[in-house]
This record gives structure tokens, C-alpha cells and sequence, in this order.
């Protein structure tokens, strides 16, 4: 099975099939999608569920972001404030339970989009702002209102067209505003072991457990930084950062031996200077 590459147009092949979804890899510029494409109504339906808005995710990070803040939440607002002023009104896409929200909230002027209403409704209890039920695609700054900045956080792999994604950032945006995105790095050792994952998943419940927990049923998506960085050069944006970090264990409901095995992976990408995750901050040209 062959199929050209929404990126470069080269050719790519079957890569894995997880959740019923086929995911093809490029064999040129090595982005992982989903194959066919979802239209953004049904990525939309996807994440509309009361079971998707009680996912271990969102609970564990609300948790987390009350005990304490969530340390890379802190990072991204500690890199905002070297662009941006106490006034600056900051929106953050896609969310959730509005963790990011709660520890941004004393920094800047701060508003939420979340398509589901159940997530929605939780932002609403948690933290006065305006908060717009629905997708990005279909939202709209108020009249005269400026942005300065659009925070993607865990995000752009759930679009069903990330380039539009990062053309309506563009659109909203002030001149010299900021775009800050956070997603998986697809060259990590964990999305390399994919396919030995699905080749095993059949025979063992933990292979194909796993296999679903890295290729999540919403995540159309795996950027490696280089398709990332060509997609925010060719909308228009200035990369000022891009850096790879690791997802937080604390954030993850596994038993111990998975964690073992998480924690050894993490020290083996440290020596390999590659991480599970990766961030970039951009600046709209003006």
C-alpha cells in the first residue's frame, strides 16, 4: 500500500494499523499519518464523548497542575513572558481541563477553546475567562481584539489538517504574535518501535496495549522536528525555539514495570540526544 505524503509529496507506505486506523510513514521526510485523512467534523466527534473527557490524561493532569504546577506548563509561560506583557492575552487551544490555563491565569490576560463541552464545562468551574465551545477552525477573535499569543499544546497531532491549523494561528494573530506548539517527536525510540509493537500485538495483550497507548486513537499525526519546522516556515512563522523534552511520568496511570521501562527509554534517548516529545515557539513575520 503506497500513498503520496501530505508533506512532500513523496511516496509512503503502511507503517502500522492500530484502532482500526491505518497509519503510513513517508519513506522521504519520515512524517506518520493517518491514512485516509478524517475530515475535521469527524476529528471534532472524536473528542465530544463524556468517556474522552474522563480519560486518566485530563484527571492526573488537573491533579497534577493542583499539587504543585506542572513544570513544563511553568517552562512554556516562563518563555512567553520574554515576548509578551502582564496584559497580553494568550489563547489556548484545545484546553482541556484548562491546567495550562489555571498556572497562566496570574501572568496574562487569558482565554480557552475546547471543543468538548464536558472539558469546556470543567474550564468554566476552574478559571473566569472567555471560553469558546467548538473548534479553532470555526472561531473568530472579537471585533478590534488582537491576539498576542496561540498556545498548541499536545494539539496539532489531533487535526484533521494541521496546516490549517497553523494558517488560522496565522490569521488571528498579531503581527509578531506568538505560536507556541507542543507535540510527539516521531524519531523518539517509542514511535520507532511501532511496528514491532503491532507485529506482536496480536499474539500479547501488553504489546497491543501498549501499541494503543502510543498511537492514540485521536492523533493523526507524528511530526519528527524537521516536518514540524517546515510546516511553520512555509505559513510564515520565525522559529525563536525548538527543543525536545520528555512527557512527565507522574502524568501517566501505569503499573510499576511499565514506568521501569518508561524510565530506562528516557535514559537511553538522553544518550541518543532525542526525546519522546518536542516544542517549538515561532513568531508570526509581520
Amino acid at each position: 500500500m503506497d500513498k503520496t505524503c501530505p508533506n512532500c509529496s513523496e511516496y509512503s507506505r503502511f507503517f502500522v494499523k492500530v484502532n482500526d486506523d491505518i497509519l503510513m510513514k513517508c519513506h522521504s521526510c519520515k512524517l506518520i499519518f493517518l491514512y485516509p485523512y478524517p475530515t475535521a467534523e469527524e476529528m471534532v466527534n472524536r473528542h465530544l464523548s463524556q468517556n474522552y473527557a474522563d480519560h486518566p490524561y485530563f484527571v492526573t493532569g488537573e491533579e497534577m497542575t493542583n499539587n504543585g504546577g506542572n513544570p513544563f506548563y511553568q517552562l512554556v509561560i516562563d518563555l512567553l513572558q520574554k515576548y509578551l506583557t502582564k496584559d497580553s492575552k494568550v489563547l489556548d487551544v484545545g484546553a482541556g481541563r484548562g491546567d495550562f490555563l489555571w498556572m497562566a491565569n496570574s501572568y496574562f490576560s487569558v482565554r480557552a477553546i475546547e471543543p468538548s463541552p464536558y472539558l469546556a464545562n470543567r474550564i468554566k468551574e476552574r478559571i473566569v475567562c472567555p471560553v469558546y465551545i467548538g473548534a479553532f477552525e470555526d472561531y473568530f477573535p472579537k471585533q478590534g481584539e488582537e491576539i498576542d499569543a496561540v498556545i498548541f499544546l499536545d494539539i496539532i497531532e489531533h487535526a484533521a489538517n494541521p496546516n490549517c491549523l497553523v494558517e488560522k494561528a496565522y490569521s488571528i494573530l498579531k503581527p509578531g504574535g506568538i505560536l507556541f506548539i507542543s507535540t510527539i517527536d516521531s524519531k523518539s525510540i517509542m514511535f520507532r518501535l511501532g511496528p514491532l509493537f503491532w507485529c506482536l500485538s496480536n499474539s500479547f495483550a501488553t504489546a497491543n496495549y501498549i501499541l494503543k497507548r502510543i498511537f492514540c486513537y485521536q492523533h493523526n499525526w507524528y511530526f519528527n522536528k524537521k516536518v514540524l519546522y517546515d510546516l511553520l516556515t512555509k505559513n510564515s512563522f520565525s522559529i525563536l525555539e525548538q527543543k525536545g523534552f520528555e512527557y512527565p511520568l507522574e502524568r501517566l496511570q501505569e503499573n510499576k514495570i511499565i514506568l521501569i521501562t518508561l524510565k530506562i527509554i528516557y535514559s537511553i534517548q538522553k544518550l541518543l540526544k532525542v526525546n519522546t516529545e518536542q516544542y517549538v515557539l515561532a513568531r508570526k513575520l509581520a
